[in-house]
């Protein structure tokens, strides 16, 4: 049986995403987020529950990862994620939540970069050098890439990457 979190604050909504995104704040005063799968004709998609999977495998693996439960919330199935830019106080430089902007300079150049394959991966290596924070996160975030090729997540793409620093 899913928890029924409908009785919960809904402060927001969840900016760009190929997902319905709700912003929620709890009975004890959290921010969550809640995302929904895709509806079809007939049924939906299971895009919420390999969230919680992800999350399950990444942990196992050793990975710091979001914490991710399945609710039901006025009737809908969806994933509950703990909102870690409120939790953390995060900077979030634009919509999408994507910091790179703010931090190097070329980002939007990388994003219309005509290059494929092997050399767009390679530029987009180059440039994440230039990041401040790449020595301290780049063992992490390899990690997190190959993690990503195990379990078919497609949906890691710049507009997706963060990086907390606490």
């Amino acid at each position: 049986m899913l928890k029924d979190i409908s009785d919960w604050e809904l402060v927001g909504y969840g900016g760009k995403s190929t997902l319905e995104k709700e912003e929620l704040r709890s009975p004890n005063r959290i921010d969550y987020l809640i995302k929904y799968p895709r509806e079809f004709d007939e049924g939906v998609s299971w895009e919420d529950l390999t969230e919680l999977i992800a999350a399950k495998i990444g942990t196992l693996c050793g990975l710091e990862m979001m914490k991710v439960e399945m609710v039901i919330r006025k009737g809908k199935r969806g994933c509950l994620l703990r909102n870690f830019v409120k939790e953390h106080n995060a900077m979030m430089a634009e919509e999408g939540g994507s910091l790179l902007p703010s931090l190097v300079d070329g980002y939007h150049e990388l994003l219309e970069s005509p290059l494929k394959n092997i050399e767009l991966i390679e530029y987009g290596f180059k440039f994440m050098e230039k990041f401040p924070y790449w020595s301290a996160m780049k063992s992490e975030f390899i990690n997190l890439q190959l993690f990503d090729v195990l379990i078919g997540n497609q949906d890691r793409h710049p507009f997706n990457w963060f990086y907390i620093q606490e």
